[in-house]
């Protein structure tokens, strides 16, 4: 894998790494600000989420195949794992 292809897919795992804890903040949101905290959640999953196949695309376009199973962008991904818990986050 060419090194441009190798930064599009550590980008790709970040990316879908990122698109699932926002959505998870999303599900998982409570206290005062819940209204405010869960539109801004719910717009940034889905901006982030609007940039997952260019990426993949772009990654084709350099003769490489990008990495799709959950197990490997996981392995990959250098977003944190930390899950959003049951306290609120505002």
């Amino acid at each position: 894998m060419s090194d441009i292809a190798g930064c599009l897919q550590q980008l790709l795992a970040d990316v879908v790494g990122m698109y699932h804890k926002a959505h998870g903040y999303h599900w998982n949101v409570t206290g005062a600000g819940f209204q405010q905290f869960h539109q801004f959640l719910g717009s940034l999953y889905e901006d982030v989420y609007g940039s997952v196949d260019t990426i993949a695309e772009n990654i084709r376009k350099r003769d490489a195949f990008p990495q799709f199973t959950v197990q490997s962008l996981a392995s990959q991904t250098k977003v944190g794992t930390k899950d959003a818990g049951t306290g609120p986050l505002a």
